[in-house]
């Protein structure tokens, strides 16, 4: 018989590396509340490294490039930090970089 072994990944290492989409967002205080950012995804306008996501819960890490609207701007921004928690308006400035095109 053979025997596997399995790693098991706690919660706390996936959130301290990967996150969800919306989460984030809400987390970098691109959206008010994290409902909003789930419609925006569920409208399929939010693009990470280029591709349209279909879904709210879409993993996401460090150096990781969105594109979203916001207003009547198209941001692009590349992903610098995955929070634990919601920052402040003046800290959430430090999780990502602005990419000019």
């Amino acid at each position: 018989m053979k025997v596997f072994h399995v790693s098991i990944i706690s919660k706390k290492t996936l959130s301290a590396n990967h996150n969800r989409l919306d989460k984030w967002l809400w987390h970098a205080r691109f959206f008010r509340t994290r409902g909003l950012a789930q419609q925006l995804c569920k409208k399929q306008i939010i693009r990470v490294n280029g591709v349209r996501v279909i879904k709210a819960n879409t993993t996401i890490k460090k150096d990781d490039i969105l594109t979203f609207p916001k207003g009547n701007k198209i941001i692009v921004i590349k992903i610098i930090e995955i929070p634990k928690t919601r920052l402040s308006a003046k800290n959430s400035i430090s999780l990502f970089e602005e990419v000019k095109l």
